[in-house]
C-alpha cells in the first residue's frame, strides 16, 4: 500500500513522508560513513582514530532512531499496534540470530562480522513483518 493511497488521512501522509525522509536520510548518511570511512581514512587498529572512525557511523542510527519514535508517536493506535508487532517480530529475528551465532561460535564456526548478522536479521524481520502488517490493512 503506497503512502498516497486515498485510505490514508492527510495527516497520516504527510507524517509518512517525513519519516521517510528522515529515516531514509539517516540511513545513507550511515552508509555512506560505515562503508566510506574506512576507505576514504584508513587507520590503525586499536587507537583512538579507529574508535571515532567506528562510532562515527552510530550518530546516523541515533537520527534514525528519533525519526521512529516521532513516527510512532504521529501513528493512530491500529498503525501504532502493527508497529510495535513489527518491532516485536524484527526483535526476535535478532534474538533468534544471535542465539545461534553463539551457537556456532561455541562449535568453532567463525563466520564474518556476527554482530553484523544479528542486525541484518533484526532489521529484515522487521522490514518483513512491516510489509505484511501493512500489507494487510
Amino acid at each position: 500500500m503506497s503512502i498516497d493511497d486515498p485510505r490514508y488521512t492527510q495527516r497520516e501522509r504527510r507524517a509518512g513522508r517525513r519519516y521517510t525522509r528522515e529515516f531514509g536520510a539517516a540511513i545513507v548518511l550511515w552508509l555512506a560513513l560505515f562503508l566510506g570511512l574506512p576507505a576514504l581514512w584508513p587507520v590503525e587498529p586499536g587507537g583512538g582514530p579507529a574508535l571515532l572512525q567506528a562510532l562515527l557511523p552510530v550518530l546516523p542510527l541515533l537520527w534514525a532512531a528519533v525519526a521512529i519514535a516521532r513516527h510512532v508517536a504521529s501513528t493512530d493506535e491500529m498503525q501504532r499496534q502493527l508497529l510495535f508487532r513489527s518491532f516485536g517480530f524484527g526483535f526476535a529475528a535478532a534474538s533468534l540470530a544471535a542465539v545461534v551465532l553463539t551457537m556456532l561460535w561455541g562449535q568453532g564456526f567463525r563466520p564474518p562480522v556476527p554482530t553484523m548478522w544479528t542486525f541484518l536479521a533484526g532489521m529484515v524481520g522487521w522490514s518483513l513483518a512491516l510489509a505484511v502488517s501493512f500489507g494487510r490493512r
